[in-house]
């Protein structure tokens, strides 16, 4: 298992404009009093972050399994915000959150490549149509990542936690996909990795 603590908190540094949007500012600025809050989450986030992964790769079916999560100190953080009544900064350490498993989730696909020369064509999700979501206990149990656990409900611990199954193809990706790609609502936030 690789570390890529530094190199997922750099990208998610980067990704500010895709934090503002997920608080819900995709036409307008923020405040400069919650641009202060944003830019105090961004800054902070790292400390509450315990990154983990592993992935069970399939090269003859042409798929990966992976299991990742940023840890639970992130989900202590954001109960603790609540709990003092800080509601924005938790709202915003969430999204942070969203944003650091996926920079975290390109890290890992990369290192798939490396080792295999196979790269994403897909990302598939349980709890869409065509994938229960008893489907991620399948996903779970394949990779076996033991900071991660799963309850009779197939839900993962900690929350920001994720089990995904790649479908691979030979080469590199022409284009870089995102969680949207395997999504099929419409919603605002397309496009925004």
């Amino acid at each position: 298992m690789k570390d890529y603590r530094e190199a997922v908190v750099r990208d998610v540094k980067a990704k500010k404009d895709t934090v503002i949007k997920f608080l819900g500012f995709k036409d307008r600025e923020p405040r400069p009093v919650m641009m202060k809050k944003i830019d105090k989450g961004l800054e902070d986030f790292e400390q509450y972050i315990n990154l983990s992964y592993g992935y069970c790769l399939n090269e003859d079916e042409m798929y990966a399994d992976i299991v990742y999560t940023i840890g639970e100190n992130f989900e202590k953080e954001i109960e603790k915000l609540i709990e003092s009544g800080m509601a924005f900064p938790a709202m915003v350490l969430d999204k942070v959150g969203i944003v650091t498993l996926d920079m975290y989730r390109k890290h890992i696909m990369k290192e798939i490549y490396e080792v295999s020369g196979l790269s994403v064509k897909k990302y598939v999700y349980p709890g869409t149509k065509t994938h229960p979501v008893s489907f991620q206990k399948e996903i779970y149990e394949n990779v076996g990542l033991n900071t991660v656990k799963i309850n009779e409900y197939n839900q993962l611990y900690p929350v920001k936690s994720v089990a995904i199954r790649a479908l691979l193809q030979k080469g590199e990706s022409l284009k870089e996909f995102s969680p949207c790609d395997g999504c099929e609502a419409k919603c605002e936030m397309k496009g925004s990795f």
